[in-house]
């Protein structure tokens, strides 16, 4: 089967057809890796991995996480007035002081304490799952903490909490109320030091931003390798051509070469992911 002979013309429209269609493609993959990069830093990469879990897949994940995001800013959440403040911070003394007596009683009262904290600071009196959702958007660093004393406060509820998971409950309550009640701007240091200060618990979340900036690297990664190739195929084009080589073969090379690059800057940046 003879293939037409492709005019000069013909064959630099082709040429920069399949051009656009890499740099398009290029620049969808790195926008939505942008993205998935953004939702990493904000929401933590343990929230992440649940939202996905729980999504079935990358699209679904993102797209509730941004629902969450919209429906904070929707919300206006604002900082505690400074009387609230020093009133939320003495009951919490005072319900830390009533632990050593009990301790499954304490650790009732300092959840019931953070749902006041967020009802004053504007969050919508909701169930956990709910509470959870809404702390993830601007808490990812605690958010784990939260999920962590609530689990025990329910084994608690059925007798099979001990003194020291009651204890480990109020360290991880202690952690999101100290985050809750300072000024926007001071609570991800603060959390940090407080869990290192605790000694018992790992807080996923911390390890958002590393994972954020391996996926922009991943998504810089992919945009420089396709660079690189069209240049590669722009060279090796322009001598075929000084070699005299048959325009629609010099097309089909191209074409063959472009979805090389493709598969191959894929492959080679897809272990960059920290997703895979």
């Amino acid at each position: 089967m003879r293939l037409p002979a492709l005019s000069t013309t013909e064959l630099e429209l082709a040429i920069a057809l399949v051009a656009i269609l890499v740099a398009g493609l290029a620049a969808i993959i790195w926008r939505r890796n942008r993205r998935t990069a953004g939702l990493r830093t904000r929401f933590g990469e343990a929230e992440y991995a649940r939202a996905l879990d729980e999504g079935g897949n990358r699209r679904h994940a993102e797209a509730a996480l941004d629902e969450r995001a919209q429906r904070i800013e929707a919300l206006h959440i604002r900082p505690l007035a400074a009387n609230d403040r020093a009133r939320f911070v003495a009951t919490w003394r005072e319900v830390q002081s009533r632990f050593v007596d009990g301790p499954a009683g304490a650790v009732t009262a300092a959840d019931q304490l953070l749902g006041d904290v967020m009802s004053t600071r504007g969050y919508p009196i909701g169930n956990y799952d709910q509470r959870a959702a809404d702390i993830s958007v601007d808490h990812p660093l605690v958010l784990e903490n939260y999920r962590t004393a609530h689990e025990i406060a329910l084994r608690e509820t059925r007798g099979q909490a001990g003194t020291e998971d009651l204890r480990q409950a109020m360290v991880h309550f202690r952690t999101l109320f100290e985050e809750l009640v300072n000024e926007p701007g001071l609570p991800l240091a603060k959390a940090a030091s407080q869990a290192n200060w605790a000694g018992r618990f790992a807080c996923p979340g911390t390890l958002a931003t590393s994972h954020a900036w391996a996926s922009k690297g991943t998504a810089m990664s992919f945009g420089i390798y396709i660079v690189g190739f069209l240049i590669l195929i722009g060279g090796l084009i322009y001598g075929a051509v000084i070699l005299h080589v048959a325009p629609h073969w010099i097309a089909v090379g191209a074409i063959v070469l472009v979805g090389l690059a493709i598969v191959k800057g894929v492959q080679a940046t897809r272990g960059k992911d920290p997703a895979h």
